[in-house]
């Protein structure tokens, strides 16, 4: 299975468990998280957890905190473990198979936005509005937020790298 199509597959996987839980199936939700969870550590080792668990958990109680100020653990009590499972997802994708990311980044963001509008322009009542959108943003925030840090330091590093071949022209 080419690594596209196994993020691919992740996404999906992680997707569905967001959505069992919203409807209220919160042991398909975990089971489904533990799936996602289990398709991406195939990637790496027990080195990468002992390396990483302090920014995995930092990561996912930011999440949680957000979720849980704007109520979703009241409406899906899974929705913690999930966002665990989901910062822990992305972590391993983007250190281990970044360019198998890189390359789904924008039918990613396509969805992001698209769901985004979707729930805009369907009317909702104000709090589950906010509950819905915050969820979305927070499944699909890691791994757009880590590209845009990534484009951001890719954006610097050029600068520099012209700078100095600028002062070397000069000289």
């Amino acid at each position: 299975m080419k690594e596209k199509t196994r993020f691919m597959l992740n996404g999906m996987v992680n997707a569905a468990a967001f959505i069992y839980a919203w409807t209220g199936y919160q042991t398909a939700a975990v089971v489904l998280g533990l799936t996602g969870l289990a398709i991406a550590a195939v990637l790496t080792n027990v080195k990468f957890y002992q390396r990483n668990t302090l920014f995995i958990l930092a990561c996912a109680l930011l999440e949680i905190l957000i979720a849980q100020a704007v109520g979703l653990g009241a409406v899906m009590p899974s929705v913690s473990f999930l966002l665990l499972c989901n910062v822990t997802v992305t972590l391993i994708w983007l250190k281990k198979r970044f360019l198998a990311v890189e390359q789904m980044m924008e039918p990613l963001l396509t969805a992001c936005i698209s769901l985004l509008v979707f729930n805009l322009v369907v009317p909702h009542d104000p709090t589950a509005l906010a509950q819905i959108l915050t969820l979305i943003l927070l499944a699909f925030g890691p791994v757009l937020a880590a590209y845009a840090l990534y484009l951001v330091a890719k954006a610097e590093q050029n600068s520099k790298r012209q700078i100095r071949m600028r002062s070397d022209a000069v000289k």
